[in-house]
């Protein structure tokens, strides 16, 4: 029988150097990414350990053999405690098992070097393991969020097993005490529980892996969800087409509302069938710069809609690989409103309010331009100060509304004099300046004047 025993713990070293063995890739491949695994590879290296110690009892002394290995195998299932705290995000105290673990060393030294009894030793184990196993069902019970829970049941059944296997043992041990000190000569019925234990860690470390895949699992799906919504619900238009050929693969909902087109409508289509582009440059603008690999930041372009409606667009975009495809992902914020008010409000900054005259900054802006052309090419400049006659005595007899048809009309007759290249403008008042580009001589300016 000792050859059983032996040939028992020998299998349960082996499984465990596997379990190592497993246990290092998963921690290899995502210990960036969930929390723990460093613990449960601590506990098969530590059960591995303990087990190995075990089978060399009779050759090292007993407080290696007996305390340190039994003392492994128990810390090794308190790293998994906290392993599964780490990886399911539960914060908790451990001052409770840290001095459970110290007694369990000292009642360990003396049952098995200052009053050696297998029997009460093999007891104090298996209620110990049952202690531990039982908090880990607890944490996967009741102490983790309900949403690891599922993932978490066949890990629960095993650790449930193990406790429940580790008290049948010891009240069996009571019942039925071991006739040897020996453990290698210990009875059939214990090298049952040694061998329930063996097939219990091979299911440990499924587990183990069981739940970082379903957790790793969930984790994409989640943002996979995530990155739908955020795409269906960005405020900005986004289009991902084919840098090949320039398909449309996928737009969002702002692209629906701002181009008037419905995805089933833009799919399967290029920008240029879709006749998007208000102006030639601006598409060829976005082609040039991805082909020098460079990404394209917030530059205003002009689109066209369903209807045919000119949109300002605020675009960016950049080279993406899409399903092992590259791909162009582009974002358009419609500015048509802001750009509408900019150019208003810039027209109000450079325009009489009344007349819709140049004003005084939009004439002299004019002139540093006329200036600078008539002395690159020389050639002469006119300008015109202009009132009106009896200005005053019109608003003071007809009133201001009066006054201000008039202007109205003076400005409108002299613009419809003038070429294009000139510039007449209102300083206030009945108060106007004329600047006229190309004279000659002064017959030109009368010429005007007349």
């Amino acid at each position: 029988m000792g050859f059983d025993i032996k040939t028992l713990v020998l299998c349960n070293f082996m499984i465990n150097l596997v379990n190592v063995f497993v246990l290092a890739v998963v921690w290899q491949q995502y210990r960036k990414i969930f929390s723990g695994l460093n613990l449960l590879l601590i506990d098969m290296i530590l059960q591995a350990v303990g087990f190995l110690l075990i089978l060399c009892r009779g050759i090292l002394p007993d407080i290696i053999t007996i305390v340190l290995s039994n003392t492994l195998l128990i810390g090794g299932a308190v790293c998994v405690l906290h392993g599964l705290e780490k990886f399911f995000r539960v914060t908790s105290k451990h001052f409770g098992i840290y001095f459970l673990m110290l007694l369990y060393c000292s009642v360990l030294i003396y049952l098995s070097i200052a009053q050696p009894n297998l029997g009460v030793r093999e007891i104090f184990i298996s209620l110990m393991i049952m202690l531990v196993t039982s908090q880990i069902c607890r944490l996967l019970i009741w102490r983790i969020e309900p949403g690891f829970q599922k993932m978490a049941r066949f890990l629960l059944v095993v650790f449930c097993v193990y406790s429940i296997t580790s008290f049948i043992r010891a009240i069996l041990l009571i019942v039925f005490p071991l006739q040897t000190s020996d453990f290698f000569k210990s009875s059939y019925l214990d090298a049952l529980f040694i061998a329930s234990y063996l097939v219990l860690s091979v299911f440990v470390s499924m587990g183990i892996v069981l739940i970082v895949n379903r957790r790793l699992l969930e984790e994409v799906q989640g943002q996979k969800e995530k990155y739908q919504t955020t795409f269906r619900l960005a405020p900005y238009a986004i289009i991902l087409t084919k840098l090949s050929d320039g398909e449309i693969i996928e737009v969002n909902d702002a692209f629906e509302q701002i181009s008037g087109y419905q995805m089933q409508e833009a799919v399967g289509y290029t920008t240029i069938e879709l006749n998007i582009w208000n102006r030639e440059e601006d598409r060829q603008y976005i082609v040039d710069e991805l082909s020098k690999g460079h990404d394209v930041h917030n530059y205003e372009m002009h689109f066209r809609n369903k209807k045919g409606n000119r949109i300002i667009g605020m675009m960016s975009a950049s080279i993406v690989e899409f399903n092992e495809v590259p791909c162009i992902i582009s974002t358009v914020g419609d500015i048509t409103d802001q750009s509408l008010m900019r150019e208003k409000l810039h027209d109000l900054a450079m325009h009489d309010g009344l007349t819709g005259l140049a004003n005084r900054m939009l004439f002299f802006d004019r002139f540093e331009i006329a200036a600078a052309n008539a002395q690159r090419e020389k050639k002469n400049l006119a300008i015109l100060s202009i009132d009106l006659d009896a200005f005053k005595t019109i608003n003071d007899e007809y009133g201001h509304n009066i006054g201000d048809m008039i202007l109205v009309e003076v400005g409108t007759r002299v613009m419809n004099l003038l070429r294009k290249i000139d510039t007449f403008a209102r300083f206030g008042g009945d108060e106007f300046v004329l600047l006229i580009w190309d004279v000659q001589d002064k017959k030109d300016v009368i010429t005007v004047i007349d």
